[in-house]
């Protein structure tokens, strides 16, 4: 069965939502950079994952590595850093909650206009599905009513909850630790998103087929339509995933990434006491001297 116009215009939704947090992203990187506390230099240095660029040839069906580059954005680099770094992901093999099941990674890198490293889903993840997961899922689940490219997640948690299918298997990615970072320096900021996907053929009153991947912890702790996660440099990220289908299917392209990652890091050189104290002291000053409200007293 073709995709639908909805199914496609939610293509389009996920692209557009990338642009926005791509700029959100140099948004907080700008505002990290102005708000920083004083350096032993005066000046910062702020690095961007230059996603395009992620090597992937490291990678094997059973998981491997992938080099993600982060280039100088602006401010000067420390000494030893050099104006790009690279990362290592290491991407762990899938693991099958369903017996019988076995999945491994496609040679499918995210599309360069998503702005994201990540994989796509595994091309036989729509086989030998659970009995729970063969079905379509309705369009209201619970009390709430998909919108796609607004509440997908909030949906498939609420399907979830009503045990209208069950996850597929789990998967694990290493964000890479920074060398060459100078002793003198410090990390102020480790802005690495992992984010969720997912593509959904809707038809109707129902939703025929789909793909979702979402990161862990639970995603009750998570408060917007999209399960981000902030994995600090040297640390982990799991992901559970999973697929339905009445015999449809969605397809399995670049577009739609099984993870995706984008990071921002800044770094500055440690400041001396007393610059530090300095710095405080004017932050102090100007709460002070802000002009009341009118309801103050």
């Amino acid at each position: 069965m073709a995709l639908g116009c909805e199914s496609v215009c939610m293509k389009r939704v996920h692209i557009a939502r990338f642009a926005t947090r791509l700029s959100a992203i140099l948004a907080i990187a700008c505002v990290g950079y102005l708000a920083r506390p004083p350096s032993a230099s005066g000046q910062g240095s702020t690095y961007m994952s230059v996603t395009e660029e992620a090597d992937y040839s490291g990678m094997t069906p059973a998981g491997g590595t992938i080099i993600l580059p982060y280039t100088l954005l602006f401010g000067e680099a420390p000494p030893g850093l050099g104006e790009t770094f690279n990362i290592t992901l290491t991407v762990s093999p899938i693991t099958s909650y369903v017996t019988g099941n076995s999945y491994g990674w496609p040679d499918l890198p995210a599309a360069p206009e998503l702005f994201v490293a990540g994989l796509g889903y595994p091309t036989n993840i729509f086989e030998n599905l659970p009995a729970g997961n063969s079905n379509a899922l309705p369009l209201t689940a619970g009390s709430t009513t998909l919108v796609p490219g607004s509440n997908d997640r909030l949906w498939m948690e609420a399907n979830f909850e009503e045990g209208n299918f069950e996850f597929l298997g789990e998967f694990t990615i290493t964000l890479g630790d920074i060398s060459g970072l100078p002793p003198d320096y410090r990390t102020t900021l480790e802005l690495n998103i992992f984010s969720e996907r997912h593509l959904f053929l809707v038809d109707g009153d129902v939703v025929r087929a789909g793909i979702w991947a979402t990161p862990l912890p639970p995603l009750e702790e998570s408060t917007t339509d999209f399960a981000n996660r902030i994995v600090p440099f040297g640390t982990s990220v799991t992901y559970r995933f999973t697929a339905f289908s009445d015999g449809n299917v969605v397809p399995i392209t670049s577009e739609t990434p099984m993870w995706n990652a984008q990071g921002v890091a800044q770094f500055d050189a440690i400041p001396e006491p007393g610059s530090l104290f300095l710095w405080g002291a004017a932050v102090v000053g100007l709460l002070l001297m802000r002009p009341r409200s009118a309801n103050s007293a």
